[in-house]
């Protein structure tokens, strides 16, 4: 149904605050003579919160909502009022004031005609009939241009208006039982229907909000809210194509009319098509509407396609001018704070709020799920799973919001996938949306999950540049395993190992081979006899071990990156690689183990002159133990490696 925007400013509510105010009260008024709208809001919304019938928190509350210019949240509190104090004029005063201010003519008509119907010789009677003679006005234009509304009452076409902002409250279900009522009334209007398929939208009944928008499309192919209902409802669905289908047809129709424009950006935003709102934001600021229309909206959804196609200045200019139109208009607010945080700390631009994603009932189910997972990680894992199955729709619209989501939508799709273990973490992780820790974390779990690989260089965006990055995605633990050899042998090889601390090779040798007569071929025996005769320079006799360590035990850690060691020290760097690349795949290490395969990585990566990744692999070594006395050696092999290469 289509609405001419009333330019009428907003009055602030005439009741004077009553005596004996609480402590909260007088706190939120100090606060309203300090115009600190906020402040005051806040304050008032909890005292409301406890008492819903406090006509005085409500009063107070609807002159701050006039202030901040806040003209859904303004109706809501004068409208309760009526109900509370039927017999207070300035209630009706302001009640049918805010219904013009927020384009409800039918409702502005039938308040202003119930106050001057009581109250003909009140003080405010001639502004009354002021807003009365705009409203009538309005109205009877609708009339005349809408067929499917001819024969129905104000009272009729109310209910509709209504339920419209019961939706723009947040209000889904009275929505949805107003919407009911309008069909019921106005068996041939299609604007409750409308108004229903949105509802069932908001509410996760995504099936149903797709037969009703298709419901009205057999009877108005044209229809821009079935259009965009039905592209919407689609979309969180899933099925991206047919949405595509339906979003398309709203980009060809011409002439749409003044606040429809809403409705067509909000699908094409919905379903992230930043070329196509930055195409219709274009031929929208070129008509007439864009001069009369005054919709927030419009501009935020557009500041956000054009920073997320790289056009900052262009957003920043489209947000403040939606600022200017409503100063308090929260998502071009939060935009702006978030532009002015460092690079790395940004959300990135998101048209939307969790609301709009996650309907109330599915963040009900959600905070079940999280109270009977509070018991232990694998309990909450289980229910997250759960819940997954229960609503198939939820892990469609998952992506969506690591993609798109405000910075409370981002972080529960990540805790959901995180629970659930969910591929999505590596396309995140991937990209460039959300904060550097986030999609570091992202990163690290996706490895760990094996959805990126381990041991390789990961392309992550850091501080708005793409970087490779090595990843730590490796269980670390230090109970050595129990040896597969005799006491006897054992106790020699601990001997054996004592001496190679202590630098004494010889000794070392010694035991290592009289350990091996007890148990042949053992491979830690052979590791420690190759180490005795390396720290002796007896590098042929060492090479031997090693080569008959991996021919006996190919799988051998220690012998796979004591071979690698060897390639590279002749140069087959290709045959080093191909020695260490399957230990990467190991989920977990033994600590020793791990810096085995850093020392061998660090000198790989060095031969082939990749110095980030060789520091990379420094840096996993030193976690690991810093007191590392190969540490310094490395450091100082990959500084002079580097100096060389700089002086090439």
């Amino acid at each position: 149904m289509a609405r001419k925007k009333s330019r009428r400013k907003i009055q602030h509510p005439q009741q004077p605050p009553r005596p004996r105010l609480s402590a909260q009260i007088m706190q939120a008024q100090q606060h309203m003579v300090r115009k600190q709208w906020d402040r005051a809001a806040d304050i008032l919304k909890q005292v409301v919160q406890r008492q819903p019938s406090h006509t005085e928190a409500l009063a107070m509350l609807g002159e701050v909502y006039a202030n901040m210019e806040d003209i859904n949240n303004l109706w809501d509190v004068t409208e309760k009022l009526t109900h509370l104090e039927p017999n207070e004029p300035t209630h009706w005063v302001n009640l049918a004031r805010a219904s013009l201010v927020n384009n409800l003519p039918f409702s502005a008509l039938h308040y202003a005609n119930h106050f001057l119907a009581t109250w003909p010789e009140h003080e405010y009677a001639d502004e009354v009939r002021e807003t009365q003679t705009i409203a009538q006005t309005i109205s009877e234009e609708i009339l005349a241009s809408e067929d499917t509304t001819q024969g129905a009452s104000a009272e009729d076409l109310m209910l509709f208006e209504q339920s419209q902002m019961a939706f723009n409250r947040g209000d889904i279900k009275r929505g949805e039982q107003i919407a009911q009522e309008a069909i019921r009334r106005l068996p041939n209007a299609v604007a409750p229907l409308n108004n229903l398929a949105l509802a069932y939208m908001l509410q996760g009944s995504l099936e149903e909000a797709v037969n009703i928008a298709r419901q009205v499309l057999e009877r108005e192919p044209d229809n821009i809210h079935a259009l965009s209902n039905l592209a919407q409802s689609l979309f969180r669905m899933g099925r991206k194509d047919e949405a595509q289908t339906a979003a398309r047809e709203l980009c060809v129709l011409p002439n749409i009319d003044g606040i429809l424009y809403a409705k067509v950006f909000e699908a094409l935003a919905t379903l992230g098509d930043d070329a196509a709102v930055i195409e219709v934001y274009e031929r929208f600021e070129q008509s007439a509407d864009a001069h009369e229309l005054r919709l927030p909206i419009v501009h935020h959804l557009a500041a956000v396609s054009y920073a997320r196609q790289g056009d900052v200045k262009r957003a920043r200019t489209l947000w403040k001018r939606a600022q200017k139109i409503e100063p308090h208009f929260a998502p071009a607010g939060a935009n702006l704070d978030d532009l002015k945080k460092p690079v790395e700390e940004r959300n990135g631009a998101w048209p939307f709020t969790l609301n709009h994603w996650i309907p109330q009932s599915w963040l009900e189910v959600l905070g079940r799920a999280a109270n009977k997972g509070t018991r232990s990680e694998t309990a909450f894992r289980r229910e997250i799973k759960r819940v997954l199955r229960n609503i198939p729709y939820l892990e469609s619209v998952l992506p969506i919001l690591l993609e798109r989501g405000d910075p409370a939508g981002r972080q529960m799709a990540l805790m959901i996938a995180h629970a659930a273990d969910l591929p999505n973490l590596r396309d995140f992780a991937l990209s460039q949306y959300g904060t550097d820790q986030q999609r570091m974390e992202a990163a690290q779990r996706a490895t760990e999950l094996g959805f990126l690989p381990r041991g390789k260089p990961v392309p992550l965006t850091i501080k708005g540049e793409q970087t490779e990055l090595l990843l730590f995605a490796y269980e670390i633990y230090e109970k050595p395993q129990p040896a597969d050899i005799p006491a006897k042998a054992q106790r020699l090889l601990e001997k054996a190992h004592d001496a190679l601390v202590e630098g004494n090779a010889e000794e070392a040798e010694i035991l290592s081979r009289e350990a091996l007569e007890i148990a042949p071929d053992n491979p830690t025996l052979l590791n420690f006899l190759a180490s005795s005769l390396t720290l002796q320079r007896r590098n042929e006799e060492a090479a031997a071990v090693v080569e008959r360590t991996v021919e006996l035990h190919p799988d051998y850690l220690f012998g796979r990156t004591a071979m690698a060691q060897l390639c590279i020290a002749d140069d087959r760097v290709q045959e080093a690689r191909a020695w260490l690349e399957p230990l990467l795949q190991r989920p977990r290490f033994h600590v020793s183990e791990f810096k085995a395969v850093c020392l061998a990585h660090v000198e790989l990566l060095i031969a082939e002159k990749q110095f980030d990744g060789a520091r990379s692999w420094l840096s996993f070594m030193e976690q690991v133990d810093p007191e590392d006395p190969n540490l310094l050696r490395l450091r100082l092999r990959l500084m002079g490696a580097r100096f060389t290469e700089k002086k090439k």
